[in-house]
């Protein structure tokens, strides 16, 4: 062994512009490798954060009825018994709650179907960066009623600006159609142009107000400090509360988490 190696030593040296070249080409090669992963993880895990970050976050709850057919009836029924489980891990998570309809957005210009998203404005910017991704006007105001925070790509279609009204539509419990008038507060816009063609935000007190309840909510989001602490912690609250459907990430986007999965092997 000792021969050998003094014998490639010997031979490296013989020619020097030779074996520089190779060498370079090697460091290169290796360089331009770990280049491409690490920039690759790191688009990868950007989108993966922008997903959790803007919309989905690491967990959600719902009753398993909701799931279904998406209906103004199917709330959480054991809302009080879920904050307490979740306040106990408040050092490790944040959560927000949201009341979900799917209703018909219209200006005078257009009209599309959109998702209704009745937010506490507090709350939720524990959870998501949308309050970040306010691109004009205000993310919310405390002191007006039936405000509307629309995504620009929707904006766009609509032709409407901010501080304009548009018309809102939705079924109440007893599948009666409701039409009320909410002024656009301000336009924001993620790194998803179909989140934001598909998805409006209100403040959850107004939507109680119209549709004359008292805490109803359809939807517990929940963002990990620590994202692997996520299933760990979805598997627990299954347990505790088998008749809600607790979903992770990777339950609910499963392409994405699929792609993930490809990407760290």
């Amino acid at each position: 062994m000792l021969m050998l190696f003094k014998i490639a030593w010997k031979n490296i040296w013989r020619n020097k512009l030779r074996n520089f070249i190779v060498l370079m080409s090697i460091f290169l090669g290796i360089w331009a490798g770990i280049f491409i992963s690490g920039l690759s993880n790191g688009m990868n895990n950007q989108r993966i954060d922008n997903f959790l970050s803007t919309s989905t976050s690491h967990i959600q709850i719902h009753n398993a009825d909701y799931l279904k057919d998406k209906e103004l009836k199917h709330k959480l029924f054991q809302f009080s018994d879920l904050k307490a489980a979740l306040d106990k891990k408040y050092d490790e998570i944040n959560y927000t709650r949201r009341m979900m309809l799917n209703g018909m957005i219209a200006s005078a210009n257009s009209a599309k179907g959109v998702s209704i998203v009745g937010i506490n404005t507090e709350m939720e910017k524990s959870v998501t960066i949308i309050h970040e991704k306010v691109k004009e006007g205000n993310y919310f105001k405390e002191d007006k009623k039936n405000q509307l925070l629309i995504g620009q790509k929707l904006a766009e279609k609509l032709k409407v600006g901010v501080n304009k009204k548009v018309e809102v539509t939705f079924q109440d419990a007893n599948k009666e159609i409701i039409s009320t008038a909410f002024r656009v507060v301000g336009i924001y816009k993620s790194a998803n142009s179909r989140y934001d063609e598909m998805t409006v935000f209100v403040r959850n007190q107004d939507l109680n107000k119209i549709l004359q309840v008292e805490d109803f909510y359809h939807e517990i989001a929940i963002y990990c400090d620590d994202k692997e602490i996520t299933d760990t912690l979805s598997s627990e609250l299954s347990g505790m509360f088998s008749t809600l459907k607790v979903r992770s990430w990777k339950e609910i986007a499963p392409d994405l988490s699929y792609a993930n999965e490809v990407m760290m092997q």
